[in-house]
């Protein structure tokens, strides 16, 4: 019910904010990820938002036990910008919007496949990355992330 609720509401502020010129994003934490019909609640927003664009947080669809990539072919165009923040291998996955921040990892070194979903955003014509470490190593992680996604230039 939450679920419907909030795409008439995203249907709604969408249509008036693109009236002003503005997109309408929305960033799911993993909750979204929960089992609903056919598939997930996150398909059923995806599937009935028409006035809204998507931010993917790569970190939180690993986080639900569900592949990025994929999740970006299977609804290409409505993801405009990624959250890029990867995961310790061997993880646990929840579907909570919770998990450890100790788990984030420098990109490249995890388990959420950093290289694919780049490669896939790019070719898909996203144009805007977030990198994302809400680790206690965040200071050390993230020139070491920035080098790793400068490595994957060109590709």
């Amino acid at each position: 019910e939450h679920a419907k609720e909030t795409v008439a509401m995203m249907n709604k502020a969408g249509k008036i904010l693109k009236d002003n010129g503005i997109t309408l994003q929305y960033h799911a934490h993993g909750y979204e990820f929960l089992p609903y019909g056919q598939g997930t609640i996150f398909d059923y927003m995806l599937k009935n938002t028409i006035q809204a664009q998507f931010q993917m947080d790569v970190f939180w669809v690993k986080q639900a036990g569900l592949n990025p990539t994929q999740l970006l072919q299977q609804y290409p165009g409505r993801f405009t910008s990624l959250h890029l923040k990867d995961r310790k291998k061997g993880s646990v996955n929840t579907n909570n919007g919770r998990a450890d921040v100790e788990t984030n990892v420098v990109l490249g070194q995890g388990d959420v496949g950093i290289e694919s979903v780049v490669a896939e955003a790019k070719k898909q014509g996203i144009r805007y990355f977030f990198i994302e470490d809400e680790s206690s190593r965040v200071m050390l992680q993230i020139p070491k992330s920035i080098e790793y996604l400068s490595s994957l230039d060109g590709r």
